[in-house]
C-alpha cells in the first residue's frame, strides 16, 4: 500500500472513546497521546490540542498522534513590564509550534514508513496552516521501528537527536527488581523509609501542599510562579485524570514525601494500559533529601501491584553533556530498567521566525538576570 492509499483526519476535537479505544490497541501507547491529556493541556495551558487519525482505503485506522498547537508566549512567566516585550513578536507568530510527545501510535507495522510519511507531510501543511515556526516530537521508547522511524524523519528534514528513557520491567515480582538495584540504593531507600512517610494524594488538601511543594521547587527554575497558578494547573489534571477507568482511559496517581509532618518530594504518575510515565518530580530541594528516592521506589511498588508492564522514568540524553544531565542519568540508570532508544525531533519551518523568537529570549533572559529571575 502506498501512501496515496492512506488519508488523514485532522480536528480540534474528536469522539474520546473511540479515539482511546483505538489508541488501547496499541502495546506501547502511553497517557501522553490520550484524549483526557489533550484536554488536561488545553485547558491548563491553553495549548489547542489538533487529533490526527490515519485511515487505509478500507477505513480501518492504522495510526493516529495528538498534536498540539503551543504559543511559547503563553508558556514563558514573566514581569508585568515582558508582557509589553513580548507583545510584537506574539503577533507576528514567532513563539508558535506544533508539538508532540511519545507519537506517532501506528497500529499497522507493515506500513510503518508509509504511514509516517503521511503523517509528516500533513504536519507541514498544519505548520504553514497555524503559522508554526517549528516542529518538535518525541518518539515513543516502547515502538520496534526505531530505525525505520530515525531515516523517515531525516529524509522528511528533521533533526534527529538520540534521547532515551531508562523503562523498568514491573510484571517481575518486587524482590527480584529490589536485587537488581545497586547496595548504595538500597541503603538509601532504608534510611528514608524510617523517616519519611510516604502518602498517596486523595483529596483537594494534600493537593494543595503538592502544588505549594511545586512552586517552590520551580522557584528558581521558572521564575517564582505562584502557588495559585500551580494549584490550577494541577486541578485540571486531578479533574481529567485521577481516578479514570484504566480500561480506555488513564489515570494519574499523585504521591507526597513527608518528613516531620513536612512535604519533602512529590511525583505524579500517569498510567494507560499498563504503561506508567512519571510526570511532575518535584523536591525540596535541601541537601540529604532522600523523599526522591524513597518516591522511585514506591513509583516501582505501585506500578507493579496494580498489574501494571511498566514503568518509565522519563528523559535521559544517552551522551550527556553537562553536570545536571550526568546527574540525571546517574540517578535513572540504577532503578534496574532498561535503556530504550528515543528521538528528539526538530524540523524548522521558518527560520527567520526561529531566530527572531530566539532574539526575544535573550533579551528576556538578559532582562530576568537582573531581578534574579530565570525564564523557562
Amino acid at each position: 500500500m502506498t501512501a496515496s492509499n492512506l488519508h488523514i483526519e485532522v480536528a480540534e476535537t474528536t469522539d474520546s472513546v473511540k479515539w482511546q479505544e483505538n489508541l488501547s490497541r496499541s502495546s506501547y501507547a502511553t497517557v501522553f497521546q490520550s484524549y483526557q491529556w489533550a484536554r488536561a493541556y488545553l485547558e491548563a495551558l491553553h495549548h489547542i490540542p489538533l487529533f490526527l487519525t490515519v485511515r487505509d482505503k478500507s477505513e480501518n485506522v492504522v495510526a493516529q498522534l495528538l498534536l498540539f498547537v503551543v504559543n511559547e508566549f503563553e508558556r514563558r512567566l514573566s514581569p508585568r513590564y515582558n508582557r509589553y516585550l513580548r507583545f510584537v513578536p506574539s503577533r507576528l507568530g514567532v513563539g508558535t509550534r506544533l508539538v508532540w510527545s511519545y507519537g506517532p501510535i501506528i497500529h499497522d507495522e507493515s506500513l510503518v514508513a508509509e504511514i509516517l510519511e503521511s503523517i509528516l507531510e500533513e504536519a507541514d501543511k498544519l505548520a504553514h496552516e497555524w503559522g508554526a515556526t517549528q516542529i518538535y516530537g518525541i518518539s515513543p521508547p516502547l515502538e520496534t521501528h526505531s530505525d525505520e522511524y530515525r531515516d523517515t524523519y531525516r529524509r522528511s528534514s528533521y533533526t534527529v537527536q538520540d534521547w532515551g528513557t531508562f523503562v523498568t520491567d514491573v510484571t517481575r515480582d518486587e524482590q527480584t527488581i529490589w536485587s537488581a538495584l545497586d547496595k548504595k540504593t538500597r541503603n538509601d531507600i532504608r534510611r528514608a523509609e524510617s523517616r519519611i512517610v510516604i502518602r498517596e494524594v486523595t483529596d483537594r488538601g494534600l493537593l494543595a501542599k503538592f502544588a505549594l511543594l511545586s512552586a517552590k521547587f520551580n522557584e528558581v527554575k521558572r521564575g517564582r510562579p505562584e502557588a495559585s497558578e500551580a494549584m490550577k494547573y494541577y486541578d485540571v489534571f486531578w479533574k481529567w485524570l485521577h481516578r479514570s477507568d484504566q480500561s480506555v482511559s488513564p489515570a494519574s496517581n499523585v504521591f507526597l514525601a513527608f518528613e516531620d509532618e513536612q512535604p519533602r518530594a512529590g511525583l505524579m504518575l500517569n498510567s494507560f494500559k499498563g504503561n506508567v510515565t512519571q510526570h511532575s518530580v518535584i523536591s525540596g530541594g535541601a541537601k540529604g533529601n532522600l523523599g526522591g528516592p524513597l518516591l522511585t521506589w514506591q513509583a516501582i511498588r505501585w506500578a507493579h501491584s496494580c498489574g501494571c508492564k511498566t514503568l518509565d522514568l522519563v528523559g535521559v540524553n544517552p551522551s550527556p553533556s553537562n553536570p545536571e544531565e550526568k546527574g540525571i542519568y546517574f540517578y535513572k540508570s540504577k532503578w534496574g530498567g532498561t535503556f530504550r532508544r528515543q528521538y528528539n525531533l526538530l524540523r524548522i519551518v521558518k527560520p527567520l521566525g526561529v531566530k527572531l523568537f530566539a532574539g526575544y529570549v535573550k533579551v528576556q533572559k538578559r532582562l530576568w538576570s537582573i531581578q534574579g529571575l530565570v525564564p523557562h
